[in-house]
């Protein structure tokens, strides 16, 4: 066996200690947030992450934002009554009571009368009150953006959301480039009335990753294919999102879900097909990379130059004299240009430059794939209305303008995320893992 095992397996010790470490990480679950976003001239709001249309919508009158009041109200959770012949109305809510009239600046709250900032007003058959008013007098905290016009109206709580990345780079470092992201996903679940407040956990391996899926310690996981694959198989959460990734397949640059990996060959060399490579040396870039490993697996036994024993994973040492785990497709690069291996590995994930370059100064021998690109992942126990929003608000990055803080945080070549299924999205890894016998459910040690 290559150590595959050893590189993913969680002992039970271990994997409790995982746990344990998440759930610091993730400051436990607090209850449900509620929040309203409303923005001036827009006849619709956001209630909690329910969109819902308005018959008026907000305005600015005298330097004050004027919001209907049953919508704010009920939105927050409260009751409200309404008496016509009075032109009054009563909200109740956390045993608080408020009761405002129309066209008077002032309103009894529980028992005390206190000012407002603009009178209450009937506007197309609706009383519009003012913001600020209405939900600091019930509790809430008004929060404004001059620059969209809108204000999102919230519980002091803010309900936690766990973004989990597999490891990269150092923790520190993805951390801090996650920051930008944290606030654009807390801002656009604001706009869909979800007051958030977005962690960012960086775990040892990829097997923490699925983990912390698994036992509810991460809300949404942003995955390559394989650990992605694996998510969904042990039921730990569902593909949502795959990435559309600025690959290059063959020679055409492309805006894809998917890509390809190739057999490459010193260009000034003899060998023509892979079969003439039995007994040589190879490099691949990790044993646990999907195009750089699984994908290759499966099309040397599709070639019928590798075989499985029994029910266990194929060897690659079966067919050639020596393998070396280079650690990355440069470094493999580097071991073929040096003559140290005979043949390795390119992917149209990597640079374009590094791309290009191998494949001007090599032979292409196989290619495999479709070779299916990274996605977001949802844990199984996050329910709408957050989980819907949380999808929004990860679509809202394919704004061109928005593509660097992917680029930044976790994928250099994002364009986009499209919605998807793990059925569909990993159909060609499927194959390969089968064709392989690479079994995911052995790798995590239940």
């Amino acid at each position: 066996m290559l150590g595959t095992k050893r590189l993913l397996h969680l002992s039970k010790g271990l994997l409790a200690a995982l746990v344990l470490s998440l759930a610091w990480a993730s400051g436990g679950r607090a209850q449900e947030a509620r929040g309203v976003y409303l923005r001036i001239g827009q006849a619709s709001a956001a209630l909690s992450g329910q969109m819902k249309a308005l018959e008026a919508a907000p305005y600015i009158k005298n330097n004050r934002m004027m919001v209907p009041l049953r919508l704010v109200a009920e939105g927050l959770g409260g009751e409200v009554r309404w008496d016509e012949a009075a032109r009054r109305a009563t909200i109740r809510l956390d045993g608080k009571t408020i009761v405002l009239t129309a066209g008077r600046a002032t309103a009894n709250r529980d028992g005390r009368r206190v000012a407002l900032d603009a009178p209450a007003e009937i506007r197309d058959g609706r009383l519009f009150v003012p913001v600020r008013f209405v939900s600091e007098a019930l509790g809430y905290k008004v929060h404004w953006n001059g620059n969209e016009r809108s204000v999102l109206i919230a519980s002091d709580g803010k309900r936690k959301v766990t973004v989990a990345v597999q490891p990269t780079a150092a923790a520190a470092e993805v951390l801090e480039k996650a920051k930008p992201m944290q606030a654009f996903l807390e801002k656009e679940l604001g706009k869909r009335g979800i007051p958030a407040e977005v962690k960012v956990y960086v775990p040892l391996s990829q097997a923490g990753v699925v983990e912390a899926l698994r036992f509810g310690q991460a809300d949404v996981a942003l995955m390559g294919a394989w650990p992605a694959f694996l998510a969904s198989e042990k039921g730990a959460g569902d593909l949502v999102l795959a990435e559309i990734r600025e690959v290059v397949i063959d020679d055409e640059k492309k805006d894809a879900p998917y890509y390809y990996s190739y057999w490459v060959v010193p260009g000034n060399g003899s060998h023509t097909s892979l079969k003439e490579l039995r007994g040589k040396s190879a490099c691949f870039p990790s044993p646990v990379s999907t195009s750089g490993y699984v994908g290759p697996m499966g099309r040397l036994v599709e070639l019928g130059l590798l075989s499985r024993t029994g029910k266990g994973e194929v060897d690659p040492k079966q067919f050639f004299g020596s393998v070396l785990f280079g650690g990355g497709y440069a470094q493999c690069w580097e071991a073929l240009k040096k003559g140290q291996v005979d043949v390795t590995i390119i992917a149209g994930d990597v640079s374009e430059k590094l791309y290009r370059e191998v494949l001007a100064n090599t032979r292409v021998l196989e290619k495999q794939g479709p070779i299916p690109s990274h996605g977001a992942v949802f844990s199984k126990g996050l329910k709408d209305p957050l989980r819907s929003s949380l999808q929004e608000a990860l679509l809202a990055l394919n704004a061109p303008e928005h593509r660097p803080l992917m680029r930044q945080f976790v994928s250099g070549i994002f364009v986009r995320f499209e919605p998807s299924t793990a059925e569909r999205h990993f159909a060609g890894l499927k194959k390969y893992l089968d064709l392989a016998g690479l079994e995911f459910t052995e790798r995590l040690g239940r």
